[in-house]
């Protein structure tokens, strides 16, 4: 298992609360294994995700 975790924080709060978002990739089941290049591209898709969160009004 690869954990990505991102601390955001919420608006308004002065930087006292957060959100805590993470990304979990398994790198091995079922005997079969992914190479590194597979699992650094995985976290590397998990940035470019989270780096278009944006808090809405509601």
């Amino acid at each position: 298992m690869h954990s990505f975790d991102y601390l955001v924080a919420v608006p308004g709060t002065e930087r006292r609360e957060g959100l805590l978002v993470s990304a979990v990739i398994p790198s091995a089941a079922g005997g079969e294994r992914l190479d590194d290049d597979t699992v650094r591209a995985a976290g590397v898709l998990s940035d470019a995700i989270l780096s278009t969160f944006r808090w809405s009004a509601a």
